[in-house]
């Protein structure tokens, strides 16, 4: 009986002082890709460029090949929680993606429960998406580049004029 009782409290014992991680998500996987587009801060497909690992979380760097939602650029940052903390998408520099994100504090995050996945593998978001738009170069798309070229165009004519 006292065999009985110390082997129990060896094992109690163990469990408290053991440290666990437990991770736990709760997704809607029955989403569409037309209501995760709209839930979305920004819709799009691109290679990851580069991953840096923070402390919590990872940096990372995605060229764009097409939008559906958001600033079209060429380059996108965004973040995502280190797996296999709750939350964080185990990308991958070299893949290509198909990307679901969110906004927090002016931020992209992307996580396992938005419906990001391989671009191989989204043939199904892509058929209902339709083809998206190419992104726009920065210079071709700010509005400031626009405005430099006709004051310098307006400037170089009134000087060919005073001459």
């Amino acid at each position: 009986m006292v065999k009985i009782f110390l082997i129990a409290g060896a094992l109690l014992i163990s469990l408290l002082i053991t440290p666990q991680k437990v991770y736990a998500t709760d997704c809607d996987i029955s989403i569409t890709p037309k209501q995760a587009l709209e839930s979305s801060s920004a819709v799009f497909s691109g290679k990851v460029l580069k991953i840096e690992n923070k402390n919590d979380h990872k940096s990372i760097i995605f060229q764009v090949n097409r939008w559906w939602k958001g600033y079209p650029e060429e380059l996108i940052w965004l973040t995502t929680a280190v797996p296999p903390a709750t939350w964080g998408y185990p990308l991958k520099e070299g893949k290509e993606y198909l990307v679901y994100t969110t906004n927090n504090e002016r931020v992209y995050e992307v996580n396992i429960c938005s419906r990001t996945k391989e671009l191989s593998k989204a043939s199904e978001d892509l058929k209902e998406l339709g083809e998206g738009r190419l992104p726009k170069s920065k210079m071709y798309f700010e509005p400031l580049f626009f405005f430099a070229i006709l004051l310098a165009g307006f400037i170089a004519t009134i000087i060919a004029i005073i001459k």
